[in-house]
């Protein structure tokens, strides 16, 4: 049964990074392609150079990976509490909020991005209070996920101490 399991959650997992690397390498195909337009072309239509199609596409990618990361996580820690649960049971407060401190910044960067560039008044008030609202943004967006991502090598680190102090009682 593990085996089956295993094999369906590989095949998933193939498949998931298939589509993010072919995601990835065509967002960085059009991004390029937005980028030489914009800078090249210039903006002769007139609009607001604030509007420019490079921070809808951004806005769309981060939600796009928000999305498959959390589906990723979520699958992840349903298949620990199934098939690991004296881990899960241990673990699972731990699980869930790395998912969600890794998550949650993709979406903010995604909402900060779209509203800026599609709402008037909320980049007026974004800018007239640009100090605040750009610290809390760098805040949640970029340090929440390195902060995390520190602490998850810090459990990994206690997790092996503890392996290894756990075998060294059995010898």
């Amino acid at each position: 049964m593990f085996d089956k399991a295993n094999e369906t959650l590989q095949h998933q997992t193939r498949w998931l990074n298939t589509i993010t690397i072919t995601f990835s390498l065509l967002w960085f195909i059009l991004y390029m392609f937005l980028c030489f337009r914009v800078v090249y072309q210039g903006r002769h239509d007139g609009g607001d150079p604030t509007r420019d199609p490079i921070s809808t596409y951004c806005a769309i990618v981060c939600c796009f990976l928000g999305c498959i990361f959390f589906y990723t996580g979520l699958r992840m820690n349903l298949t620990l509490r199934k098939h690991f649960p004296e881990f899960y049971k241990e673990f699972s407060c731990l699980l869930w909020f790395a998912l969600a401190i890794l998550t949650i910044p993709l979406f903010i960067k995604s909402t900060v991005n779209l509203l800026t560039t599609f709402d008037k008044a909320f980049e007026d008030s974004y800018n007239e209070h640009f100090t605040v609202s750009n610290i809390t943004y760098v805040l949640f967006s970029t340090y929440m996920p390195i902060l995390a991502q520190t602490f998850s090598l810090i459990f990994g680190f206690m997790r092996k101490r503890q392996d290894s102090s756990w075998n060294n009682k059995l010898e």
